[in-house]
């Protein structure tokens, strides 16, 4: 028996050709770099003990292995068998197999026949889709089983599209196909509840589905039954197009507000208990449902119009966004920030369509805005979309309502009509001159797309100069230089202005009415903040409502004897000298006091 010492010697002799027998035979295994490494970790272990220490220098150079990159047609394959897309393409010829068959008249000589077909194709096929998902969970190959599991969520309410079309050939079968249907998906679904322990569809979830269920299977049966009372094609009234309507308008909307009782809590990280299972089973139900409506729509001879899009798109914007802070935890505000301006433009569906959907969504919208500014002070983005939903409600008013203001309205000029107010209302809430410059400008250019008469200029302006001059009595003139010039400019302006329209035109009540509106805001300014300054404002506007007294004075003069002119002067210059030397007496005691104060 060999001692130690020379067990250790034969090892070292033969420790370069044991290195390379293990390597030749690692590459004839496995050419990847992780068998390579265990390799050498075997070789570490069982070898160590035995093989002297080297210095790097001192290693044997034997070729080792080295990881090789694959080839792109390599990476392929690996993704494409990763995400295994031929469970997709299975479903997808499937339904392309059954729309050929309904319209291949030598396959089935009736459609009755077409009709049965077809839906056994599908119950048949839903089955193997469950069958193989549980098959697969037992063995613990969850990403296939839960995108089967998807894929039977998915075509679930697929068959009660089918029997809308046996609807138009007997209406027992509507019952027959419809119950069978439902209690079919009933059993799939307890089955893989049931084999499958670890799916994340806890109990909430799966009545949230069987209301789901219950309302795919009744519609069908409604809409054939009310099917017999229609008249005509595309009705506008009558019960059947009443409940189309109900179902869109009421019905999806009220499906919508589910989601937010989806339970979002997760069993684990991966599948199949992870949190978004139960919210990607939902979204397959309620799409399944809104394509059912529509295939119902389109058998009975309904049209889709954007309208009835608008309150389940608005519902379904809301309820994300109550639920915005478990979607993104980490970031709710941003996405609640985008989802507000989404909520203000999805009412726009309805525009020119139905102004009842219009102003009800808007309506709402404001409310829920006032809502998001009570709770959160200083959201100055709920504030402007309060105000825009405001302004946009004008444009549902009836068109009876507006033309009594402007001479021509339709929803164009209603719609310009709100956003003018709420353009007025933002540059109100400002102080700075420049707010009430770009006001101003709005408000007259609305004035004159409005009035179309030959007085739309001079409206124009005196709408300019009435909202500037109100809006000069919240400035601070310390703080913006030149604003003080800019009011005199336009109080010069505008006497200028009423002078020469009140002699070559005939402005009647507005420049009065104008001049009212200022020298009212200034008396209100005054009375309630105790501030009376900018004299110059009362003093304009009495100027102003002057000018149809001094124009009729000044057309009476011209035709005046001269004596009597000359007696009116003479009454003049007495005035003016007498404030002349009030004023001299005035001045003269103030220079006397302030010579004896200096002196003392």
């Amino acid at each position: 028996m060999r001692k130690p010492r020379e067990n250790a010697s034969f090892y070292e002799a033969n420790a370069d050709g044991l290195a390379y027998a293990w390597n030749f035979f690692s590459q004839l295994h496995d050419s990847e770099q992780v068998t390579a490494n265990l390799s050498e970790d075997i070789m570490n272990e069982a070898f160590g003990p035995f093989l002297p220490e080297q210095t790097p220098t001192a290693q044997p150079s034997v070729p080792l292995l080295t990881e090789q990159p694959n080839a792109p047609a390599t990476n392929c394959a690996k993704r494409l068998l990763a995400c295994n897309p031929f469970y997709l393409a299975s479903a997808a010829l499937l339904l392309f197999g059954i729309y050929r068959i309904s319209i291949d008249p030598s396959f089935l000589s009736e459609e009755s026949a077409h009709l049965f077909f077809n839906f056994s194709a599908l119950q048949v096929y839903e089955l193997l889709l469950v069958s193989t998902a549980i098959f697969l969970a037992g063995r613990r190959i969850w990403y296939d089983s839960i995108l089967l599991v998807g894929l039977e969520n998915l075509l679930v309410l697929v068959p009660f599209i089918l029997v809308s079309q046996a609807g138009l050939i007997q209406e027992a079968w509507v019952w027959v196909l419809c119950l069978g249907g439902a209690c079919i998906a009933l059993a799939r679904f307890a089955s893989l509840q049931h084999f499958i322990r670890r799916l994340n569809a806890p109990f909430r979830l799966g009545g949230i589905g069987l209301v789901m269920l219950v309302v795919n299977t009744a519609l069908p049966i409604a809409y054939r039954i009310l099917h017999q009372s229609k008249v005509g094609t595309r009705p506008d009234w009558g019960a059947a197009y009443y409940l189309n309507e109900f179902a869109w308008l009421l019905l999806l909307p009220m499906l919508c507000v589910l989601l937010g009782y989806v339970p979002f809590a997760a069993k684990g990280e991966k599948l199949p208990g992870h949190k978004a299972v139960p919210l990607g089973l939902f979204t397959l139900w309620l799409l399944g449902t809104a394509v059912h409506l529509y295939s119902l729509g389109y058998v009975y001879d309904f049209a889709l119009r954007p309208e009835l899009l608008a309150p389940a798109l608005w519902t379904l914007c809301w309820v994300v966004f109550l639920r915005a802070s478990e979607f993104w935890p980490s970031m709710a505000i941003r996405p609640q920030r985008v989802l507000c301006v989404v909520a203000f433009t999805i009412p726009m569906l309805a525009w020119k369509h139905s102004m009842t959907v219009l102003l009800t969504l808007v309506a709402l919208n404001g409310l829920a805005y006032g809502m998001i500014l009570w709770r959160r002070q200083g959201e100055r983005l709920a504030l402007h979309l309060l105000l825009l939903s405001l302004a946009v409600a004008l444009t549902s008013l009836p068109p009876t309502w507006m033309v009594t203001v402007f001479t021509h309205a339709d929803p164009q000029s209603s719609l310009g009509t709100g956003f003018v107010f709420y353009g007025l209302f933002v540059a109100l809430l400002s102080r700075h001159p420049k707010a009430g410059l770009l006001g101003g400008f709005v408000l007259g250019v609305a004035l004159s797309a409005a009035t179309n008469n030959a007085d739309s200029m001079n409206l124009a302006f005196e709408g300019v100069v009435a909202f500037l001059l109100l809006h000069s009595l919240r400035w601070e003139d310390k703080q913006h230089p030149g604003a003080g010039l800019l009011r005199g400019l336009v109080c010069v302006a505008w006497v200028v202005h009423a002078f020469l329209w009140t002699h070559f035109g005939h402005p009647e009540y507005v420049p009065y009415l104008v001049a009212s509106l200022v020298l009212g805001g200034f008396i209100m300014r005054g009375v309630l903040q105790r501030i009376w300054q900018n004299l110059l404002l009362p003093t304009t506007s009495l100027l102003v409502m002057l000018a149809g007294p001094g124009d009729f004075t000044a057309t009476k003069i011209q035709t005046a004897p001269v004596g009597l002119l000359a007696v009116l002067g003479s009454f003049l210059l007495l005035l003016a000298g007498t404030a002349a030397a009030l004023l001299r007496n005035r001045r003269t005691h103030s220079v006397e006091s302030q010579q004896e104060l200096s002196d003392a």
